[in-house]
């Protein structure tokens, strides 16, 4: 797993709250991957405010549409 973000978003605030969220997001929908999945999640500078909701539901969007795509 890797987690970025750019450099261009915001401050280093903003930066850091992003990738404590991701990471936390990450831990609690992990198990809706398929073993041995390699994930890398990039913050871009457009993203909003993290919020652990969000990005929960985001990844777990995310993993659904790979999960499914994987299994084609």
């Amino acid at each position: 797993i890797v987690f970025t973000v750019e450099r261009k978003v915001r401050n280093a605030v903003f930066r850091n709250r992003a990738m404590r969220v991701t990471r936390e997001a990450f831990r609690r929908t992990r198990d809706d991957l398929p073993p041995g999945t390699d994930v890398v999640v990039i913050v871009k500078r457009d993203t909003a405010w993290p919020t652990l909701e969000r990005y929960k539901r985001d990844m777990a969007h995310a993993f659904r549409i790979y999960s499914h795509r994987a299994r084609s």
